[in-house]
């Protein structure tokens, strides 16, 4: 289908088939009979309001233009369980190729952070499930890091504009999740979210994606896909939020626990501590009492050791002193001994060292003779 409005009415081609295989039919909707708006306000209750490429089926007339020689319908009713049934399997065949493919479970493997405080937003910037979502993380009072990246999330645009996007935070390394959001809408509003494009690009992001896509009661192909689904962005927040509440008081509770194991550690030691200055004291005492003995005991020797030394070296002395006394030379001469000696002084041992004519030196106990060799025999 392919669709120009005027103020008469809405004028149609119905496509058949591609290139030179290719066929059209000039299709009217008039606006003054009242069947346009009848139409679209059966369009519109399924919530698939017209709109080019979509697949529909009309009660129609046979019309001939005469002026140009073309042959058209005029619009009478339309057929909508027709265009419920071609998008709702359009769309069961593709989440079947999905999970046949594993696409559905890709993203659901990658690992979010404990603490997923950075994350990239999805969404349209003039959405209010999107400033509702903002207020929810301001008024959690954790410091999040948001990088926001607009797109459209209805109209014939928005898949690629979603693509887009969320390649463009798949890319950043600063952030820890994707958040996909987009409020409440009709089942025509929310069909970018069962796109293959978004479905494909959501599976093959490197970081985990979270969606809060609108109020619908079934699903989105985007869900489908995602690491984990939320139904509103509001959703989202509180999902976001609670994992990083949840991590606070687990360092909470294991701080808690830290200071009572440090409580019980320290009462512990005191009492071990308590114990122990006991048992030192105790046997600083005793082993001060056996060192005063023992200083007792080597005090008294050391007093009686000196006298006891030097009567030991007085007796020592007085034996050399004999001992030098005998070997005295006047203790020899004064026994009868005389000592000879040359002119020199040197003592004379034998009659070889005289000869006649030298002047030698007696000693005796009493005194000194010199005499003259006279002879030498």
């Amino acid at each position: 289908m392919k669709d120009e409005a005027h103020s008469s009415g809405r004028y149609f081609k119905l496509i058949d088939g591609e290139n030179k295989n290719k066929y059209s039919l000039n299709m009217k909707l008039f606006a003054r009979s009242g069947v346009q708006e009848r139409v679209e306000k059966k369009m519109s209750a399924i919530g698939f309001p017209l709109a080019n490429g979509m697949r529909v089926r009309f009660l129609c007339r046979l019309d001939f233009y005469e002026l140009k020689g073309e042959v058209g319908c005029i619009i009478q009713d339309v057929d909508t369980n027709f265009t419920l049934g071609n998008i709702a399997q359009k769309r069961e065949q593709l989440i079947a190729k999905l999970i046949a493919g594993g696409y559905d479970k890709k993203n659901k493997q990658i690992r979010v952070p404990s603490v997923p405080l950075r994350f990239g937003v999805v969404s349209s910037s003039q959405a209010d499930g999107w400033k509702d979502a903002l207020k929810q993380f301001q008024e959690s009072k954790f410091s999040f890091h948001i990088v926001f990246c607009a797109s459209a999330v209805q109209g014939l645009s928005a898949p690629d504009e979603l693509v887009a996007a969320i390649r463009t935070l798949d890319r950043r390394n600063d952030i820890d999740v994707i958040l996909v959001m987009r409020g409440g809408g009709s089942k025509a509003d929310l069909a970018a979210f069962d796109d293959e494009k978004v479905a494909m690009c959501i599976a093959h992001c490197r970081h985990p994606v979270f969606t809060g896509i609108g109020h619908a009661p079934d699903i989105s192909i985007a869900d489908l896909v995602a690491h984990t689904q939320c139904k509103t962005p509001t959703a989202v927040a509180e999902e976001i939020i609670l994992k990083v509440r949840r991590f606070r008081n687990h360092l909470d509770n294991r701080a808690q626990t830290a200071v009572e194991g440090a409580r019980r550690g320290i009462s512990h030691s005191r009492r071990k501590t308590s114990r122990s200055s006991e048992l030192l004291a105790a046997r600083s005492r005793s082993g001060l009492t056996i060192a005063r003995d023992k200083n007792n005991r080597f005090a008294s020797r050391i007093k009686s050791r000196p006298v006891n030394i030097f009567e030991a070296e007085r007796s020592k002395i007085k034996g050399l002193t004999s001992t030098v006394r005998l070997l005295d030379p006047a203790t020899t001469l004064a026994k009868g001994w005389s000592l000879t000696r040359d002119s020199q002084g040197q003592l004379i041992r034998s009659t070889s060292q005289t000869k006649v004519g030298d002047v030698i030196t007696t000693s005796f106990v009493d005194g000194f003779v010199h005499s003259e060799v006279k002879g030498v025999e």
